[in-house]
C-alpha cells in the first residue's frame, strides 16, 4: 500500500515492517546507542573545536559582509 497523505514515507516504511524486523531494528538501535554512548558524553577535541570555531566566524563574516545588492537596473 503506498503511503497517503495522512503518513510520510518513512512512517510506511516502519509500518511495514514485519515484527520480527521491527525488533532487530530496536535492538540494532539500542545497541548502536549503547556503544556509542561513551563517546558522546566526552568533549570535544581542542583542535576540533578550534576548527568548529573557525567554521562558524567564516560563516559568520561571509553572512554579514556581502554587498548591498544593486537596486538600479541598467
Amino acid at each position: 500500500m503506498p503511503p497517503n497523505g495522512n503518513r510520510d514515507r518513512a512512517g510506511y516504511m516502519l509500518n511495514s515492517l514485519t515484527f520480527q524486523q521491527q525488533q532487530v531494528n530496536f535492538i540494532l538501535g539500542h545497541s548502536i546507542q549503547s556503544l556509542y554512548q561513551d563517546v558522546m558524553r566526552e568533549p570535544i577535541p581542542i583542535h576540533l573545536k578550534a576548527l568548529a570555531e573557525q567554521l562558524d566566524r567564516k560563516a559568520f563574516l561571509e553572512n554579514t559582509a556581502q554587498p548591498e545588492a544593486d537596486t538600479d537596473e541598467k
